[in-house]
């Protein structure tokens, strides 16, 4: 649930399978771990994040991709193996509950 007091990981993300966004920051914090989890937390904590890219394999040196408004063109549903998440923007500057 995200309320006014925090977020759930269920509801913090919204999922699009197959579809990336053109002009993404690559995180390096995931590249190690390859953990989803760990992209996720660096959206959270970089400034004006979006969104990000997973890629299930090492693209350019990192599985994770950050967006926001620098990002540019979405490609949906082409994009084979990579997720989109876009992070619920009630969730972004709350408390994130976990």
């Amino acid at each position: 649930m995200c309320t006014a007091t925090g977020c759930d990981a269920a509801t913090a993300w919204k999922k699009f399978a197959n579809t990336l966004v053109y002009g993404g920051v690559k995180s390096t914090a995931a590249v190690a771990a390859g953990n989803i989890s760990q992209c996720q937390n660096s959206c959270i904590l970089y400034s004006n994040c979006t969104g990000l890219d997973w890629y299930p394999y090492l693209y350019d040196g990192s599985h994770c991709w950050l967006h926001g408004p620098w990002s540019r063109r979405r490609v949906d549903g082409s994009a084979t193996g990579i997720t989109h998440y876009d992070l619920n923007p009630v969730c972004h500057d709350s408390k994130f509950v976990f």
